[in-house]
């Protein structure tokens, strides 16, 4: 029994952390091919906001 739920577990997790890191890769695919179409002064500071409010 323990021995299963254990495998379960892992299995889930895996699948998880899968799931999460394909969500972050697509995201920041997307984000970073749509900041490349800007022109650069507007790109730059759109990156400026977002680093502004990270603090």
């Amino acid at each position: 029994m323990g021995e299963r739920l254990m495998s379960v577990l892992v299995l889930l997790s895996a699948l998880g952390s899968g799931l999460v890191g394909g969500i972050f890769f697509a995201f920041s695919t997307f984000v970073m091919g749509a900041l490349a179409r800007l022109p650069a002064p507007q790109g730059n500071r759109r990156h400026a906001v977002d680093q502004h409010r990270g603090d």
